[in-house]
């Protein structure tokens, strides 16, 4: 991006230790684009309705329902809606946010952040969330096994772009 005032934040969570996952569905604010951000963890987002335009990797690119990112601790990012009108809708997102490695999954892949409509993923996506969310009996054990699934699906097709990321920005 040729912006130098573009603000970069961190933005972090802190995890249980019981369990250490974040997960929300979440709309989009409808406001004007003014800063990046990037976290402690690797984030799953799932768009749900909506659309807007996304910045992964230095990348401008749009986003509609449909559209699953996936980036890495690090990877600078953040999305937002390009309103036509004032009556168009929201963007809305089902996120999780989970450090794999304290939930027991190794983590090969070597890749910042992408967006991708894949219908395997969304297929795994889903699985994960819903396990999070019904926490029925093993959900955990099922849970990090999906993730493993997803990672190793996301090592199979990941693009080998580079990152803009907080150490390359000094």
């Amino acid at each position: 991006m040729s912006e130098t005032n573009i603000k970069v934040a961190r933005q972090n969570y802190a995890f249980n230790s019981e369990f250490p996952e974040h997960h929300l569905t979440y709309v989009q604010d409808d406001r004007p684009y003014s800063s990046l951000h990037y976290h402690n963890c690797i984030e799953i987002g799932y768009c749900i309705s909506g659309k807007g335009t996304m910045v992964i990797n230095n990348i401008v690119s749009p986003f509609e329902e449909g559209t699953i990112t996936v980036l890495n601790e690090g990877c600078i990012h953040d999305s937002h809606i390009l309103s036509q009108t004032r009556d168009e809708a929201r963007s809305v997102w089902k996120y999780i946010f989970i450090r794999p490695e304290l939930v027991g999954v190794n983590v090969s892949v070597d890749f910042a952040g992408f967006a991708s409509s894949d219908k395997k993923l969304f297929v795994l996506f889903n699985m994960m969330y819903d396990e999070l969310e019904n926490t029925e009996a093993n959900y955990r054990q099922i849970f990090s096994n999906l993730l493993s699934a997803f990672l190793r699906y996301v090592e199979r097709i990941v693009p080998k772009n580079n990152a803009v990321t907080p150490s390359s920005l000094s």
